[in-house]
């Protein structure tokens, strides 16, 4: 049997950190040092998968067939199981309950479900500077909230959305018809003012490396240049 392994890096971290290898009808692949947000276990007869918080490993003899299979798995704070009459690769609302996969919430069942409350706090204006000028902004904090019963431990987090009027003008992506026109940013999120306003700046920035300007160009040309020196040849 022969052995073939891949770096899923692209050669930039060794290949223990990120990569997938095969030996003859197994398949293994891997990825440490991750902040991974789904945890949880899978078992098959011909393999497993576990998720932690900065470890993936995922073994699996290759299937002869495609039909399904029974597989146990933790993710989610619930227990899902996978049978041999779920559809493969494809999931249909109108299919009877023993075709779908059966989820057991047991966290909900021991801790009951989070209870979710937003507080929103005094809203200010800010700028998004942009190389054509700044754009008007208003940055509300937020504290969201997450609570159970039986004392468990609360779950809070305070973040900043930007509404930005009018948006921040990019070119439509131009995938569809209806998205060959002009678009915009219009709002984005993070940790702390300045942080919302960092990512405005670099999503606009982004969208117009890759989607294009705006039909009036803007931002083609900077409006003014601090430091009005000729570059150094």
């Amino acid at each position: 049997m022969r052995y073939h392994s891949q770096n899923l890096t692209y050669d930039r971290l060794p290949t223990w950190r990120h990569g997938r290898a095969w030996w003859g009808n197994w398949h293994a692949e891997w990825h440490t040092f991750h902040d991974s947000h789904l945890l949880g276990v899978a078992l098959w007869w011909c393999g497993f998968s576990i998720r932690l918080r900065w470890l993936s490993l995922y073994l699996r003899a290759r299937e002869r067939k495609h039909d399904g299979e029974w597989s146990v798995s933790w993710h989610d704070g619930a227990l899902w199981i996978d049978h041999p009459w779920v559809r493969q690769m494809e999931w249909r609302s109108a299919d009877p309950w023993w075709r779908k996969n059966i989820t057991l919430p047991v966290v909900d069942w021991l801790i009951g479900k989070a209870s979710h409350e937003c507080v929103k706090g005094e809203p200010r204006e800010v700028f998004v500077p942009m190389p054509e000028g700044s754009y008007r902004a208003v940055a509300t904090p937020e504290t969201r909230t997450w609570r159970h019963r039986w004392y468990w431990p609360v779950d809070r987090r305070e973040s900043v959305w930007l509404d930005i009027p009018g948006g921040i003008p990019c070119s439509g992506k131009g995938e569809n018809s209806w998205d060959c026109d002009d678009d915009g940013l219009f709002g984005c999120g993070g940790a702390t003012p300045e942080e919302a306003i960092a990512h405005a700046v670099s999503a606009s920035l982004m969208d117009r490396r890759r989607q294009g300007y705006d039909s009036r160009g803007t931002g083609r040309t900077p409006a003014l240049v601090v430091n009005a020196t000729k570059a150094a040849s």
